[in-house]
């Protein structure tokens, strides 16, 4: 019954598609039969004789200066799919795509029905790249949209320039004209801030994806390479035209109804437009201009794209392009989930940090064999890994080569989150820059005592914590009290503000049950928690989520990382991570301006916070080992750093977090459901 419910459902959708299409079409040829019948008024009292007089008069070298106006024009047309591609993450050659680009606009110019003709035209050049039909519909569609984009833009700077040259158009006073320019052109940086800070928007429950501001910038200067080229022609061919700049507001409000109408070449609104713009001219004069700016900017264009068009479908062979082996691209799992095949690499990782595949904000980019895997985010215009890869260290040189390739591939910036010393040196043999971000801190735990006069001072908090009651227990992966340590978190979260994520866990309980968690607890209450990663080999441990209630203890959280030693400890585990501290060893003398930047500014009052986080990290007396942003920014890394921070505060997912929990064997399983934990004096 469903299944012909659902057929119905389709005949009835393709019938109301079809009858839209009919509609449109009629429309249209209404629309040219309109404009010609109107136009033919205009055209009665015009003389053929008088006409031929005025084309013999033209110049063989006005006319190839004519042709040489219009180049820039037809190079706009080729490179508007560029942008689009860009912007529809889309990776094709760029000599296919400006040739596809510009036979698809001008026969799509010459053809009428600009949108259809153009997708049918890029989708035929485009085979042999494997573009599908949807995909060139898209892509034919968003040239249509920056066109216009562009050409309000156009037409913004020409009102503000020359608004009396449009007001007898128009109807409109120069006053307003102007107005209305100048709101379109401010209107345009609130529009690029928004794209920068929000380039998804939701509405009617629909994703809009607003493109970066460069991309809009480059689409308003395409459409002045385009129509003001094309203006010039038109001035040029046609004697005793006005001044330039009104000239051209005229012939791009014309060239924006002959657009319109979707006829072929606009014909009919774009000469109606020209002939109600100019009644002072002479007739036969502008019929003449009209008539060679038709074979110079719509003729020759058209034979151009005709000839591209049959050489891409006649005598290139439509084949795909074989692919090297590549990378594996693996979409975000659900929190507290794992993909299946990032098993065998969680399996051999040295890194504790590997727990956050877990956290289901990151996609995966895998190594061909399955040894190495990345964990990646799209955003702001970069695609930010985190981290070293996951894995064999054998195929990191191989996997940063691959996620170098897919941030090309999208269109990308590509951004190294927190590497380590090792994989920056990777990829600064790939030319990448390094700025250092800070350092790690790393517990040596078969060596870690709590006794020395170096560690004076966490003996002292240990002794406030163990004098006010505080007992550390260690519950086992899924045995960990939630609705306990969950009332902490969300005090703490509400003294603080928005959850971070990405470098680090959040609380939620299906991300939670996946590892070890230590619950300090005073009394009956619980004061703190903490929970810990476990690399592969269960060589390294490091703290996750850390979270303390307001009320507790002087101590708590020492006593908390002190229990998680033990317990790495116990577990057979050679280092511990107590992460990385922002900003930590910046040198004021280094090469990098960030690094320089950084260390002027580490004793403002502002960054008091991260002077606190590194005192309470040194008082294990761990190794410092320094951490990166790679990039391939030339002065400062601006455009990746915001894009990790809107990573860092974005949402806790990007997929969805329903169904069961999957739980990977052998990662943090290695104690009982609960038992307490004493700290080596």
């Amino acid at each position: 019954m469903a299944h012909v419910e659902g057929a119905v459902a389709r005949r009835v959708e393709g019938a109301v598609a079809r009858r839209g299409w009919m509609l449109r079409a009629a429309a249209m040829v209404g629309l040219v039969g309109l404009s010609l019948w109107m136009l033919g008024g205009e055209l009665a009292a015009i003389r053929a004789a008088d006409v031929m007089s005025r084309l013999r008069e033209v110049t063989a070298e006005t006319l190839l200066l004519a042709v040489a106006l219009a180049v820039p024009s037809y190079l706009a047309m080729a490179c508007y799919d560029l942008v689009a591609l860009r912007q529809l993450r889309i990776s094709l050659p760029r000599g296919a795509a400006m040739r596809a680009g510009l036979a698809a606009a001008a026969l799509s110019q010459g053809l009428g029905f600009g949108m259809i003709t153009g997708a049918l035209v890029r989708w035929r050049m485009h085979r042999r790249h494997a573009l599908g039909a949807a995909e060139a519909g898209a892509l034919s569609m968003l040239v249509c949209l920056g066109f216009f984009f562009g050409m309000g833009g156009v037409m913004a700077v020409l009102a503000v320039a020359d608004p009396e040259a449009l007001a007898g158009l128009s109807g409109l006073a120069p006053e307003q004209l102007s107005m209305i320019g100048a709101c379109g052109l401010a209107a345009l940086l609130p529009l690029g801030l928004l794209a920068m800070l929000q380039p998804r928007l939701r509405i009617a429950g629909r994703e809009l994806r607003l493109p970066p501001p460069r991309l809009l910038a480059m689409q308003v200067l395409l459409a002045a390479l385009d129509v003001v080229p094309a203006g010039m022609v038109l001035w040029l061919l046609l004697p005793g035209a006005p001044e330039l700049a009104g000239f051209l507001a005229l012939f791009t409000v014309a060239m924006a109804a002959g657009m319109v109408s979707n006829a072929p070449g606009g014909i009919g609104a774009f000469e109606l437009a020209m002939f109600t713009a100019l009644p002072h001219l002479p007739q036969a004069d502008l019929a003449a201009a009209l008539l060679l700016y038709r074979v110079v900017y719509h003729g020759l264009p058209f034979l151009l794209g005709l000839g591209l068009f049959g050489h891409a479908e006649f005598c290139a062979a439509p084949r795909r392009e074989p692919r090297p082996a590549a990378a594996r691209r693996l979409p975000p799992a659900r929190v507290g989930q794992v993909p299946a095949p990032l098993w065998p690499a969680l399996a051999q990782s040295r890194q504790a940090e590997a727990g956050l595949a877990r956290a289901g904000d990151k996609e995966f980019l895998l190594s061909p064999c399955g040894e190495a895997f990345a964990m990646l985010r799209e955003s702001a215009g970069c695609l930010v890994m985190m981290g070293d890869p996951v894995g064999a260290e054998a195929a990191w040189p191989r996997l940063a080569a691959s996620v170098l390739a897919e941030a090309r591939g999208r269109m990308l910036r590509p951004a190294f989150y927190r590497c380590g010393a090792g994989f920056a040196a990777h990829l600064a043999d790939a030319g990448l820059r390094a700025d250092r971000l800070g350092a790690e801190a790393v517990v040596a735990v078969p060596e870690f005592s709590t006794a020395g006069a170096a560690r004076r001072e966490l003996r002292r908090k240990l002794g406030q914590a163990e004098r006010a009651g505080v007992v550390v227990s260690l519950h086992a992966p899924g045995r960990a009290p939630m609705a306990r340590m969950r009332s902490i978190a969300e005090a703490w979260q509400a003294a603080r503000g928005r959850e971070t994520g990405f470098s680090m866990g959040r609380f939620d309980p299906a991300y939670l049950a996946g590892f070890p968690v230590l619950e300090a607890r005073c009394g009956e209450e619980t004061v703190g928690f903490l929970s810990l990663w476990s690399s592969g080999d269960g060589r390294e441990w490091g703290l996750d989520v850390m979270r303390l209630a307001a009320d507790a203890p002087s101590g708590s959280m020492h006593a908390l990382v002190c229990a998680g030693i033990e317990a790495a400890r116990a577990a057979g585990a050679t280092r511990f991570s107590l992460c990385m501290a922002p900003l930590a060893g910046a040198e004021p003398g280094a090469d990098r301006l960030l690094e320089r930047l950084a260390a002027r500014f580490w004793e403002h009052d502002r960054l008091s916070g991260l002077r606190g986080l590194q005192r309470f990290k040194q008082g294990f007396r761990p190794e410092w080992e320094p951490r990166f942003l790679m990039s391939t920014a030339r002065v400062l890394p601006w455009r990746e750093a915001f894009a990790i921070r809107r990573c860092i505060l974005a949402g806790p997912g990007l997929a969805e977090q329903e169904g069961e929990e999957l739980f990977l064997p052998g990662l943090g399983e290695a104690a009982p459901a609960e038992e307490p934990v004493t700290v080596r004096g």
